[in-house]
């Protein structure tokens, strides 16, 4: 509910987008961590834990660009930031 009312009144877009990777990483590092603990039970559990790891921290570091970045993102506008 939290997360939800802070982007319902976030009136800065970047602001919003750097909450939204951080949180969307942080479930993505929770299921990374999850698949590297559970080793015997799936076959390919830990190199696909490693890769969900390695995208997490990717977006980790996305946010923290998009966060000191001087100009408004706006996407409409094609704004190559985000690619």
């Amino acid at each position: 509910m939290f997360y939800f009312s802070f982007l319902l009144v976030s009136k800065d877009t970047i602001t919003r987008i750097v909450i939204q990777i951080i949180a969307c990483s942080f479930f993505y590092g929770i299921g990374g961590i999850s698949l590297l603990t559970n080793k015997k039970k799936y076959k390919f559990s830990f190199l696909i834990g490693i890769a969900i790891l390695m995208y997490a921290v990717f977006q980790l570091v996305r946010a923290f660009i998009l966060y000191h970045v001087a100009q408004p993102y706006n996407f409409l506008n094609g704004s190559v930031i985000d690619n």
